[in-house]
């Protein structure tokens, strides 16, 4: 006997689930093209907005012969004599004597004094508005000074000046565009292991490290220290000279001495120039003694230091200086003497190109009639230690560039002694 009729799938549940599936299907496609669109849509419109591109610039030779720029292909250094286009990655290094200018795409600058090494990390703009600026610059050795541009169309400007350890950053964002201009200064021919300067003339600035921050505002500046701390701020200066407190012997200066029988029969400088430790204001300090005792003729033994800076923009121009004189080798009878147990020398050349020398002389006794003109020398107190300053910013006509600085003792007898040496200028905008 037959069984029953077979029990058929009902078919219109079967339709029914391929039909939730499939809509399950366009449902979830649907959510995965939504996300990729959104997506898109956000990245297109972020890039839009900050998406940068590099910018050339124009190096141009303000003064001197020729500046040296090396491209990150260059397997060495091109001489530049007037202008030309840098770009991202370049270095750009000024021997002595000359001096020179970059010009961004937005109208910061960046000067570049003599002796000095930068290299160009970014100059960005907005790929599509003019919206976002950005410049890092990297000194190696030497002096920049930077001037950022006003805003124009852009909405945010930033100008970062590094090197190992620090940076120091300006930022202009409307409606806040303050004019943000400062030097830089590394202090030395190592950047890794020197103290860098930071000065700003207008506006403001922030120098940070790992370990400290200080935020300068106009006419203030501060030093940093190859540990990473930021010293106090202090009005904005600039001292020329290199181991002026003698902390490290007499590293940066060259002993001299002579006699009327020229240098070769000079005595020997060891015993005539000598480093040694003296309580100057109640504080131990290194300083410089100059000595001579009895000899036959008159000597000369002295230091001096090579400077060859330029003045860019100066306000002043100070030579600053302790000294204890506690012998001379007699009573000055006359101006012209050669018996000053200090002399101070200090050669530049004026604005007009041309050579010239600021000298002055320091005694401790002279004689009534002597009568020896302020303008040639000055007294001090005897085996008394004195802070001598001297303004020369009155020199006519004006300094331009310091070569050297000199100081010596002369006479057949004495024994001076010389700290804290300094020659600053005080800048401001030119």
């Amino acid at each position: 006997m037959a069984d029953g009729p077979a029990t058929l799938p009902n078919v219109d549940e079967r339709v029914r689930q391929r039909v939730r599936r499939a809509w399950l299907v366009l449902v979830a496609a649907g959510l995965v093209c939504a996300l990729l669109l959104t997506g898109l849509t956000t990245g297109a419109y972020w890039v839009y907005r900050h998406a940068t591109t590099a910018r050339p610039a124009t190096l141009t030779v303000e003064v001197g012969n020729g500046v040296q720029v090396r491209t990150p292909t260059d397997t060495g250094w091109r001489l530049v004599t007037d202008t030309t286009t840098v770009r991202e990655g370049d270095r750009i290094s000024t021997p002595l004597g000359v001096t020179a200018s970059i010009l961004m795409f937005d109208g910061t600058t960046i000067d570049i004094e003599q002796e000095s090494t930068i290299r160009i990390a970014r100059m960005r703009d907005s790929r599509f508005l003019e919206r976002t600026r950005l410049f890092v610059i990297e000194p190696e050795v030497g002096t920049v000074y930077v001037a950022q541009a006003d805003l124009g169309d852009a909405r945010f400007s930033e100008v970062r000046v590094q090197g190992p350890g620090w940076q120091v950053e300006s930022n202009q964002e409307v409606p806040d565009a303050a004019e943000n201009r400062y030097v830089i200064e590394v202090l030395g021919d190592a950047p890794s292991a020197l103290p860098v300067r930071v000065g700003v003339f207008s506006g403001k600035g922030i120098v940070t490290t790992a370990t400290a921050e200080r935020h300068l505002v106009s006419n203030q500046q501060a030093v940093v220290q190859p540990a990473g701390t930021v010293s106090d701020v202090d009005e904005i200066a600039r001292d020329l000279l290199v181991n002026g407190n003698f902390d490290e012997g007499l590293a940066a200066w060259v002993p001299f001495a002579a006699n009327a029988s020229g240098l070769n029969d000079a005595p020997n400088l060891a015993d005539s120039i000598r480093v040694v430790a003296d309580t100057l204001h109640g504080d131990s300090a290194s300083v410089v003694e100059l000595t001579a005792e009895g000899a036959s003729e008159p000597l000369q033994v002295g230091i001096r230091q090579r400077i060859g800076r330029s003045l860019r923009v100066v306000n002043s121009l100070e030579v600053g200086f302790d000294v204890r004189i506690t012998r001379q080798s007699s009573v000055l009878t006359e101006p012209n003497s050669d018996a000053y147990p200090l002399v101070v020398t200090v050669d530049y050349i004026d604005t007009n190109g041309e050579p010239q020398r600021w000298k002055h002389a320091w005694y401790i006794d002279a004689a009534p009639t002597a009568n020896i003109p302020n303008a040639i020398a000055t007294k001090v107190d005897v085996d008394s230690w004195q802070r001598i300053v001297f303004d020369l910013r009155n020199l006519t006509p004006t300094p331009q560039q310091v070569i050297s600085v000199e100081l010596a003792a002369s006479g057949t007898t004495f024994q001076t002694r010389i700290a804290n040496v300094e020659i600053s200028i005080g800048e401001a905008l030119p």
